[in-house]
C-alpha cells in the first residue's frame, strides 16, 4: 500500500466516526409535556456529559457525566460550572446539583439545590429509566432535603409519575 493510499485511508477513517454518538431518549406521559434524555450530549469540562430536559428541572443545567455530578451556578442562567466524582467534593458548592449514572439496564438523574451554610443538597426531583422495558418514573421533592428520617418517611410516601421511553432518532 503507497503512502498516498494510506493517508485517503486514515481521512475516510476520520470523515466517517464520529465525535459523540449521541443517544436520544423521549419519555412521554399523557398530558405532560415530553422529557428528553440525551447521552453523549457534549463534552465540558474534558468530560462526556449526559443531559435530561423536562419542565420539572429549574435553575440548573442537568447535565453531569456518567457516575458524577454536574455543578451549576446558583443565579443567572445557572449554567454548568463544573463536575466532580463524590459527593464529597461539591459539599461546599451553592447551586444545583445533577447526579448521574447510567448502565446497561437504567438511566438515573437525580436533581436538587445545595446550599453548605443551610443543611447541604436538598433533592427536587429524580428520572429512573428502565432501558430493558422503556419505562420510567419521576419523583418531585419540592424543599425536602432526603437525609434525616422524617424526609426519607416522606420520600417513601411520594408516587412516581410514570412515563413511557423509546430512543429516537432527530428528524431534522
Amino acid at each position: 500500500m503507497g503512502a498516498r493510499t494510506k493517508v485517503l485511508t486514515c481521512l475516510l477513517a476520520l470523515t466517517t466516526t464520529p465525535a459523540l454518538a449521541k443517544e436520544l431518549i423521549l419519555c412521554r406521559r399523557a398530558g405532560s409535556p415530553d422529557t428528553v434524555i440525551t447521552l453523549q450530549a457534549s463534552t465540558q469540562f474534558n468530560r462526556t456529559l449526559d443531559c435530561i430536559a423536562g419542565n420539572f428541572v429549574t435553575d440548573m443545567t442537568p447535565c453531569a457525566p456518567n457516575g458524577a455530578y454536574g455543578l451549576s451556578a446558583p443565579t443567572g442562567s445557572a449554567e454548568l460550572v463544573g463536575t466532580v466524582d463524590r459527593w464529597q467534593d461539591y459539599a461546599d458548592h451553592l447551586g444545583g446539583v445533577v447526579s448521574h449514572f447510567v448502565n446497561a439496564d437504567t438511566i438515573y438523574f437525580s436533581g436538587g439545590f445545595n446550599s453548605p451554610n443551610n443543611g447541604g443538597l436538598t433533592d427536587n426531583w429524580s428520572f429512573t429509566v428502565n432501558r430493558l422495558t422503556g419505562h420510567a418514573e419521576l419523583k418531585e421533592f419540592p424543599g425536602q432535603s432526603p437525609y434525616g428520617s422524617e424526609q426519607l418517611r416522606k420520600h417513601s410516601e411520594i408516587k412516581p409519575v410514570s412515563y413511557v421511553c423509546h430512543q429516537v432518532k432527530p428528524r431534522l
